[in-house]
């Protein structure tokens, strides 16, 4: 008869206390994770934002050298006709999305962007309550976002001919 060899392995209870903790160390773990994720939208909209800052300044200084700096005019770029209010691109998603190289939205709030970037223009102020008055305003925002959702980064083109204003929502991110 053949001789028994002395096998070793985890008891039930071991087993178990392992389980356990993996299990507090999940529940204590996945919300850091979800925060992260909120954080990195957060941080692409900001990065949005001084992408906007950044070609706004650009196409400033292009409208300027062509002396299109008053009332509405259009400003040729790269083959691309953008439309311009004192030297500053205006606030419709077509311009936009060009400029950004973003498609731009369908009309409706409720839109929820299936790719990277969407972007919606000529709006009289945002969901927020943020006024474009006197002026439009567009709104870039990222995937799985809407116009409706403070998420994105926003550009308010004055008709008075002042500098747009561009900052971003992210309480929804």
């Amino acid at each position: 008869m053949p001789s028994r060899m002395n096998t070793q392995g985890f008891t039930l209870i071991e087993l178990v206390a392992v389980i356990v903790l993996v299990g507090i160390l999940a529940a204590v773990a996945a919300p850091k994770f979800t925060d992260l994720s909120s954080a990195a939208r957060a941080a692409n909209v900001k990065a949005m934002k001084l992408t906007l800052e950044s070609g706004t300044k650009l196409l400033f200084a292009r409208a300027a050298i062509e002396n299109k700096i008053e009332g509405d005019d259009t400003l040729t770029v790269d083959g691309t006709t953008y439309a311009i209010h004192s030297g500053y691109l205006q606030a419709k998603a077509e311009g936009l999305s060009s400029y950004l190289d973003v498609p731009f939205a369908p009309f409706g709030e409720s839109f929820v962007c299936p790719i990277d970037w969407c972007v919606r223009g000529n709006a009289l102020n945002l969901p927020s309550g943020i006024s474009a008055a006197p002026g439009r305003v567009a709104k870039v925002y990222p995937r799985g976002k809407s116009w409706d959702d403070a998420c994105g980064a926003y550009y308010i083109n004055r008709l008075n001919g002042s500098a747009p204003v561009i900052g971003v929502e992210i309480t929804d991110c």
